[in-house]
């Protein structure tokens, strides 16, 4: 009789134990839309002026909207994910769910617009070895040849977009630090003015990005 009395005090104990546990579990799954919308809409507001900062350093502010509309589902994957909420909730299907746990780059033609854009994902000993430690400006292309070994063959329309300089300024910094080290380089050539801008930002999300594949001339290559 003592023993199964035992047993009972155990199994309410461990009852007990658990149940702050799965209460903490499915908070996420209660949390209300608005809220998750606000801290999107409070993330894009500080990376979207941490891009501002940069372009307005490079006169090339008329390209803000283009990479706002590159990273706005990279924030908002990186918010739901705070939350355990599926990634598949972001309402947009031409987008692929890519894991690059030693980063990578892709390229492709933007629409609309016709600009031709590489966006160059880092991990942390690669952006601390290659951008962190250059003293101010680094070029894609160095970067790449020493990850790889090579620069992939994109085309002939993204032959020279890998060789603008990126400036590492105090937003590029900040950016970076705010995201635990993880760069995420996204270039921008215009062809219509000839036009080269480039930003540094944390990567917020690694190692998960959103990329459109449907995009023209879409390529992409993991380190």
């Amino acid at each position: 009789m003592k023993k199964s009395i035992s047993l009972v005090m155990v199994l309410a104990m461990c009852l007990s134990l658990c149940v702050p546990t799965l209460a903490a579990d499915t908070s996420h799954s209660m949390v209300p839309e608005s809220q998750i919308q606000a801290e999107i809409h409070s993330e894009e507001d500080r990376i979207f002026g941490e891009v501002y900062d940069q372009l307005k350093a490079q006169n090339a502010l008329k390209y803000l909207s283009t990479f706002e509309e590159i990273l706005r589902p990279q924030i908002e994957m990186s918010v739901r994910a705070e939350y355990n909420i599926a990634t598949n909730s972001i309402t947009t299907n031409s987008l692929n769910l890519y894991y690059w746990p030693n980063g990578g780059v892709t390229t492709c033609i933007s629409s609309p617009g016709n600009l031709s854009v590489a966006t160059t994902l880092m991990n942390y000993d690669d952006t601390y070895n290659y951008i962190l430690s250059t003293g101010g400006s680094f070029t894609l292309r160095d970067v790449i040849q020493a990850i790889l070994g090579f620069i992939p063959k994109f085309g002939n329309v993204f032959s020279g977009i890998f060789s603008m300089t990126t400036t590492v300024n105090k937003a590029a910094l900040k950016s970076v630090r705010e995201a635990g080290g993880y760069g995420y380089v996204m270039n921008i050539h215009d062809p219509s003015t000839l036009d080269d801008t480039s930003v540094l930002v944390g990567w917020d999300n690694y190692p998960y990005f959103y990329a459109d594949s449907s995009a023209t001339d879409f390529h992409a290559t993991q380190f």
